[in-house]
């Protein structure tokens, strides 16, 4: 906004209404610019008709000065007249020349006497001696011949006319008319016509620019008024007479604290309406002022009030534009009790919420997002890599986010995506969070994130899941099983079958039949041994709740090597332990530990070198949140290349000349998932075989 282009006192009001660097509406701009010039006219004309009074006024005093003197001198030379009678009219004439009004002198009968120069220059003929009559009748109105006549009556006139009498056109003027006595002692009329063009000109622009300004008054919303520099009403609009209750006569001349202040505020508004009527520096000027006012009838309510300074002939005065808040301030209010009540929902569910900008910076947060209130209050209008700079912090979730936000922004839906801190901390925290667009007319208007913190809901679901992992396992594993034991079954008791039908037979002698109870006895034995297995692989299937404890692993694996110490030694074997300071204890399960040490140990001995006498070592040690047992020995070592699938299989071996099912690191693997762990084998044909079970902390 070009403060050039405007008069100074209208761009006082614009900045006032909007701003200094408020762009206008073409349209506005165009009416402001027809207000613009319109001062500036006002301001010309109302300069030009002040010269043209000056000098008009400085004329009729040279004038009157000049008939004054020239009475005098009639009057001294009256006796002298005959004599001087030619001389005298030269010098009227020289006067009359010299002059820009119309002079001419017309006799008793209507004849003209004389004329000067401004008129024989308009005329190409000489009037002198014609008769004024004619001119009267063709050119000058019955106002003028009345006029005309009381001068004849020796009543001097002075009035104004408009005619085209010594122009092309019509003009104003001023005319004066008084009679004298002749050189001859007739009566004659003296007529000045002065041409006041320029002064009807200045006053019609100014009646057009007050009719002009009278209408923005009307348009405009605000109430306006004008005091002096000493706080006196010396303006009142219409919209002031309708804000107050107050007419105009009421107030003019009163002071504006008395006229709209409550009495309560009135002291404390009085000393500041005096230090605002003095301030030397007219910036200053411009602000607008909320206050109490009071109406005519008592009642008080709220108005905004803001004051430009002017020079009103010669004096300061102060242009007071007022305007009715009572509505605004209730708004307001109602405003600020929504929003108190908004802030107070929103800074109470527990949940991160936050508005952002289309430029993903931060509009509000509330106190679950961040508890620090100066942090909080630091972050409105800043953006995730402003926080990441303060703390000091990777950039990198600052961008992961930003991305996040900018395809919630060009997609306008919802993104929804899992943080997850501390993740290898038991004290791990997940929380889902969200953008969700607000749209308006298919435009966003903000961006709303959210975050809820779901770290119960998933850790159960992890537990959950292991659960299922668990069963899911253990059903593979009990079909697996039920599979190998409908098979292992079907073949004894075919064999049961067919010796009892065998023993049915009176033709088979009695040492078969003696024969056939022994291999029905073996049969039924080796359907009890299944059976037996059948029970104690589902016992262990069936321990899923059991509870954990915390377990001194030393202490396990010493009292283990104890239980397994008569093959130790009939074996020569060497078992050394070494385990860590910070890996001694252990949550889990007893039972399943002292299994698991008791089978791992166990086959280390059946299933050593022939070549070389078994040595076990067993290390312990704590590596990033894990407690790793390791078990390596020198024993014969299985084809992993050919065995590595069937490893922990159901009823599988791979040494046939040791007694074994096949049962022992089947159940081992499954006490070891069950307890959130995990195991490894590592193996070469005699060279030797490494367990390495690992267990979280």
């Amino acid at each position: 906004m070009n403060p050039e282009k405007y008069n100074k006192l209208l761009y006082k009001q614009i900045q006032k209404y909007f701003g200094n660097n408020s762009i206008l509406s073409p349209e506005l701009d165009g009416f402001l610019n027809i207000i613009s010039e319109t001062y500036d006219h006002f301001e010309k004309d109302r300069k030009m008709r002040e010269r043209s009074i000056d000098v008009i006024s400085n004329e009729m005093i040279d004038l009157n000065t000049q008939l004054k003197n020239e009475a005098e001198k009639l009057k001294i030379a009256y006796n002298q007249i005959k004599s001087l009678n030619t001389e005298n009219e030269e010098k009227l004439r020289l006067i009359n020349k010299n002059s820009p009004d119309i002079i001419l002198t017309v006799k008793f009968d209507g004849s003209i006497s004389y004329i000067n120069k401004p008129i024989k220059d308009r005329h190409p003929f000489d009037l002198v001696g014609t008769d004024f009559g004619n001119i009267l009748r063709q050119k000058l109105t019955n106002e003028f011949a009345f006029k005309f006549q009381e001068a004849l009556n020796n009543k001097p006139q002075n009035f104004e006319i408009i005619t085209d009498i010594f122009e092309d056109e019509n003009n104003f003027y001023n005319v004066r008319i008084n009679n004298f006595i002749s050189e001859k002692e007739d009566l004659s009329n003296l007529i000045i016509f002065s041409n006041i063009n320029a002064s009807k000109q200045a006053e019609f622009i100014a009646r057009e620019n007050q009719n002009l300004i009278n209408e923005i008054y009307n348009v405009l919303v605000d109430a306006i008024l004008i005091i002096d520099e000493n706080g006196f009403i010396k303006k009142w609009d219409q919209k002031c007479e309708k804000l107050f209750g107050w007419k105009e006569s009421e107030v003019i001349d009163t002071l504006l604290n008395d006229a709209i202040i409550p009495h309560v505020y009135r002291q404390m508004h009085v000393k500041g309406m005096d230090k605002f009527l003095h301030i030397e520096n007219e910036a200053s000027y411009g602000n607008t002022m909320d206050l109490k006012a009071i109406h005519k009838n008592g009642k008080k309510f709220d108005i905004s009030l803001s004051m430009a300074v002017s020079t009103i002939s010669g004096q300061k005065h102060f242009i007071g534009f007022i305007r009715d808040v009572s509505e605004r301030k209730r708004i307001e209010a109602e405003l600020i009790d929504q929003k108190e009540f908004i802030d107070e929902i929103l800074n109470n569910i527990p949940a991160d919420i936050a508005v952002f900008d289309k430029n993903h910076n931060y509009l509000f947060i509330n106190k679950t997002g961040i508890k620090d209130e100066a942090l909080r209050k630091w972050m409105i209008n800043k953006n995730d890599f402003d926080y990441c700079k303060r703390k000091k912090i990777s950039e990198d979730s600052a961008i992961e986010r930003r991305n996040l936000f900018t395809r919630a922004l060009n997609q306008k839906n919802e993104v929804e995506w899992i943080d997850e801190y501390n993740a290898q901390s038991p004290a791990k925290k997940f929380v889902l969070r969200k953008f969700h667009p607000v749209i308006e007319k298919e435009n966003i208007k903000f961006i709303v994130g959210y975050g809820v913190d779901i770290t119960e809901l998933k850790v159960k679901e992890e537990d959950l899941n292991k659960t299922l992992f668990i069963l899911n396992n253990k059903l593979n594993d009990l079909m697996q099983f039920n599979y190998i034991v409908s098979h292992n079954l079907r073949a004894p008791i075919a064999n049961i079958l067919a010796l009892c039908d065998l023993m049915t037979i009176e033709e088979v002698p009695q040492e078969e039949k003696i024969k056939a109870i022994e291999l029905i006895k073996e049969s039924t034995n080796k359907i009890d041994d299944l059976i037996f297995d059948l029970n104690s692989i589902l016992e262990n299937r069936l321990s899923l709740n059991v509870s954990k404890e915390k377990i001194n692993i030393e202490s396990l694996l010493n009292n283990t090597k104890s239980l397994l110490e008569n093959p130790l030694v009939k074996s020569n074997s060497l078992i050394t332990i070494k385990v860590g300071k910070d890996a001694k204890e252990l949550n889990g399960i007893k039972t399943y530990f002292e299994s698991i040490f008791y089978n791992i140990i166990s086959n280390a001995i059946k299933y050593k070198s022939t070549f070389r006498n078994l040595e076990l070592q067993i290390a312990v040690k704590k590596i990033d949140k894990n407690i790793v047992i390791m078990f390596m020995d020198n024993g014969r070592g299985i084809d992993l290349s050919t065995h590595k699938e069937n490893i922990f299989g159901l009823y599988k071996r791979f040494h046939f000349d040791v007694e074994g099912k096949g049962l022992g690191l089947h159940m081992t693997k499954n006490q070891i998932e069950a307890m959130d762990g995990t195991i490894e084998i590592e193996s070469e044909i005699e060279k030797g075989t490494t367990f390495i079970l690992k267990f979280p902390i």
